[in-house]
């Protein structure tokens, strides 16, 4: 099979231990399942007020790599985030990826606008993270809400030109995203159903859905299990593992 994961992220994450503590281990943990290329973040960017130190050691240790690109995390609540949108442009990246929930926003406020409108200019892939961890597994002091599948669908309605990702919505919240946009893709991360993608492939095109593992939060072999015996055609499938996201992010064949 060949997979393109646009879910994975590396490094230190304080409520849970990973044993993937790099690159290198990152990317044969993938290749080990059939993982060719991927859409890698630092987690230390999540809870950094200001991510540029930490997205800018991702991009140089993943310089050359061909099989996996850097998603920088962008914190809308500093003042200079537009100037760090165009360093991160020059150097190339594919996507940007937006937490709100963790830095502390509304996914339509007016610099969630701003930010929209320069990757429509400079055709970079907006990605929303809904959720980093299932909302039940909280920390009791760091019980961080999920963003408004809502206020995304107002969002694509608003910004209906400009293809936006959705990373980690439950099964409920990625029919009604699919269903009521045009232009908003969801991976399978957090999405469980008895016989998981046959389930979603009866509500949604399959042209929306992307192959995503939320690794290293999850089990890698979770994802896999999931599209490996999912009742579906194979075009449906070719397509979830990683025609779409190479048809979204305009790349080469994995």
């Amino acid at each position: 099979m060949e997979l393109f994961d646009v879910n994975v992220s590396i490094g230190y994450w304080p409520f849970q231990e990973f044993h993937l503590k790099d690159i290198k281990q990152l990317s044969r943990h993938l290749a080990s399942y059939g993982i060719s290329k991927g859409f890698v973040s630092s987690l230390e960017s999540v809870f950094l007020s200001d991510p540029h130190n930490r997205n800018t050691i991702l991009i140089q240790k993943l310089k050359g790599k061909r099989n996996f690109s850097p998603v920088p995390i962008l914190n809308l609540r500093l003042k200079n985030f537009l100037e760090e949108f165009s360093f991160l442009v020059n150097c190339g990246v594919k996507a940007i990826k937006l937490v709100p929930s963790y830095h502390f926003y509304n996914i339509l406020s007016e610099n969630t606008f701003h930010i929209l409108n320069a990757c429509k200019k400079n055709q970079i892939i907006p990605i929303i993270q809904i959720r980093c961890e299932d909302e039940r597994s909280h920390h009791p002091l760091m019980k961080v809400p999920p963003v408004n599948f809502k206020d995304i669908i107002k969002l694509s309605r608003i910004f209906h030109d400009l293809k936006i990702l959705c990373l980690c919505p439950y099964f409920y919240e990625a029919i009604e995203i699919c269903k009521k946009t045009e232009n908003v893709y969801v991976d399978i991360s957090f999405i469980e159903r008895f016989n998981t993608i046959k389930a979603l492939v009866e509500k949604v095109s399959a042209q929306k859905i992307l192959f995503g593992s939320h690794t290293p939060f999850f089990y890698t072999k979770a994802a896999i299990m999931k599209i490996k015996f999912a009742e579906i055609s194979q075009t449906d499938r070719e397509k979830i593992m990683h025609i779409n996201a190479m048809s979204l992010l305009k790349i080469e064949k994995c």
